[in-house]
């Protein structure tokens, strides 16, 4: 029964994946993200966050984001750069969050999403019964950034009426 509500949730809360570059453009529509809705069912989740979706990149890790490089000129780490281009995405299609799914070679699909996020959901929820990682981590001329990690199975936890609430309170 777990599986199956996980299944309900998915079909629920995710939506289909666009090659964006083919659909949107062949549609001639903006998109932000790797995922759109194709049915008025997902909308809310694209609603509150605009989605990105990476697999592979089996040799980075979370660790970069804490353990920055000693070389002046040396370009930010693969996350922070997934975590600027959906914070890029999010901004341009008008949403107050982001998330990223990552699916690396061998393991378990993650999530990333901003701590604010994080802190809305947990105050609708209440409480998550799954961990959560949360990393603080600095940036070149800027502020720090907070974000929290979790599985993909555990956000899918979420029931999707959350994810409705946070979308119809979005002004």
């Amino acid at each position: 029964m777990k599986n199956l509500d996980k299944w309900l949730i998915f079909c629920i809360c995710i939506v289909i994946i666009c090659i964006l570059l083919k659909v949107s453009s062949a549609a001639g529509k903006k998109t932000y993200g790797d995922v759109q809705a194709t049915d008025p069912i997902g909308q809310p989740l694209i609603n509150v966050c605009s989605i990105e979706i990476k697999r592979g990149y089996s040799q980075n890790t979370f660790a970069c984001l804490v353990e920055p490089s000693t070389t002046y000129k040396a370009k930010p780490c693969l996350y922070e750069q997934f975590i600027d281009q959906a914070k890029g995405d999010a901004k341009n299609a008008g949403t107050p969050y982001w998330m990223i799914i990552v699916k690396r070679n061998s393991r378990q699909a993650m999530i990333i999403i901003p701590a604010k996020f994080y802190r809305k959901l947990n105050s609708l929820v209440h409480c998550f019964n799954s961990p959560w990682a949360k990393i603080r981590f600095y940036r070149k001329n800027e502020h720090s950034l907070s974000i929290m990690i979790a599985t993909l199975d555990n956000f899918l936890e979420i029931p999707p009426s959350i994810i409705r609430k946070i979308s119809d309170n979005i002004t």
